[in-house]
């Protein structure tokens, strides 16, 4: 395959920062190689993987100094040759030097790289397989906050909090202007329109059922059983899955969020520590347990005590059967011969019942968050005193807090931590 080079600037290109990197990779042209160490850099040559100081030039005068890194190939990130160019963050700097280089070598078809192209020639260099590019994926969208609703309700007090800091501010000052108090209330107003919908879009009445266990149990294949699709990949790779997937399904007519998660084990590696952190928060966060057991299993779950579990043993086509695990009762599935499924989510039924899933809650909440648009629309009518308001205001939080038992204390530090140094 005739693959052009290419270049990019590694990372943010549409503002100044203290270190701008920009790579080059030659593709099938490594003849540039010299051609470029001549013309940018003024060097005959340069170490392979030794950092290297020199000063940057553009049509023979100098513009910048920095480091520049050669990679030959296939020892580097794209298996070809790469050059990689570290100067200052200067974004008018960065596209200087593209520009020249893109005009200099056009015989030599050198060209901008489109997103995510690096990666996708060591892909086709084989240097990267798909469950590293699966990985590299959770490293790079890696965010804990998007785990449950917690996230929203504790945004929604903070945004509270905000508002009566700053409607008390505004009424302590005699030259406050009602345009002023107009548009913090519109601002709230508009704000709890928004998180009402992503609250009611959570489906937070859904019990959460977490299938946990080691790594190549089998969590994945039993999680697209249950499905009944393909969702999750599956292999007899060990630590396949890295990152949990969540999808709905209807198990006996109640609709549930099942999480496919990473397998649980003692490991030097960041991206499977990054997935087991993961796993933590998921099993803290669901309603229901399935934990896959087998004999190398000397795993300890904590803070699950209160919840459902059901401990099931897989692969029962290929082990002998066992009657108890600590003291617990085992059901016994087989996912290849789907042995043992329709029990299995007949047990996930019965225990929806123990889940402690708070609608009485979920109902306090979607009424507190009308009854404060209502008081906030009569404020902004004028049909209410701001006093009055923002006493109505601390009300509700008081009530948030106490409903989601959420600490005032720890959202305001929490606050707090978000401003600046020095703020």
């Amino acid at each position: 395959m005739k693959l052009n080079p290419i270049i990019s600037i590694a990372g943010c290109n549409y503002c100044n920062c203290a270190i701008g990197i920009i790579k080059i990779s030659l593709g099938n042209s490594e003849l540039i190689f010299k051609k470029i160490i001549k013309t940018i850099f003024k060097k005959k040559y340069i170490f392979p993987r030794l950092a290297t100081f020199s000063k940057i030039y553009i049509n023979n005068k100098e513009i910048d100094n920095g480091i520049v890194l050669y990679f030959p190939s296939p020892n580097s990130y794209t298996g070809e040759t790469v050059i990689e160019i570290q100067t200052h963050g200067n974004k008018y700097i960065q596209n200087a030097i593209i520009k020249f280089c893109i005009a200099k070598f056009r015989k030599y078809k050198l060209r901008i790289a489109h997103k995510g192209e690096f990666t996708k020639r060591a892909f086709l260099n084989k240097k990267l397989n798909i469950y590293d590019l699966k990985k590299m994926y959770n490293i790079i969208n890696y965010n804990t906050n998007n785990l449950t609703s917690d996230r929203y309700i504790k945004q929604i007090l903070k945004k509270l909090f905000r508002t009566i800091l700053y409607l008390e501010n505004i009424s302590n000052f005699s030259n406050a202007t009602n345009k002023k108090i107009k548009t913090v209330l519109f601002n709230f107003l508009n704000f709890l329109k928004k998180k009402k919908k992503q609250f009611i879009f959570l489906n937070i009445n859904k019990a959460n059922i977490a299938i946990v266990g080691n790594v190549n149990s089998g969590k994945s294949t039993l999680f697209n059983l249950i499905l009944n699709k393909n969702r999750s990949i599956t292999s007899e790779k060990k630590g396949t899955t890295t990152d949990f997937i969540s999808h709905s399904v209807v198990i006996n007519g109640k609709t549930v969020i099942l999480h496919d998660t990473a397998g649980l084990r003692k490991t030097n590696n960041p991206t499977e520590q990054l997935g087991i952190k993961k796993t933590i928060e998921i099993i803290k966060k669901s309603n229901i347990i399935i934990y896959i057991v087998n004999k190398k299993q000397n795993l300890k779950l904590k803070n699950i005590s209160k919840k459902p579990i059901i401990y099931i043993k897989n692969k029962i086509d290929k082990t002998k059967k066992k009657k108890i695990f600590n003291n617990k009762k085992l059901l016994y599935i087989s996912c290849l011969k789907k042995i043992g499924i329709s029990k299995l989510k007949a047990e996930i039924f019965n225990n929806l019942n123990k889940c402690q899933i708070d609608i009485i809650n979920t109902k306090k909440f979607l009424k507190i968050i009308k009854l404060l648009k209502l008081k906030t629309r009569l404020c902004l009518n004028s049909n209410i005193l701001l006093d009055s308001y923002i006493y109505f205001l601390k009300k509700k939080q008081k009530q948030l807090c106490d409903i989601f038992n959420f600490k005032k204390k720890s959202i305001i530090n929490k606050l707090f931590k978000s401003f600046c140094i020095g703020k």
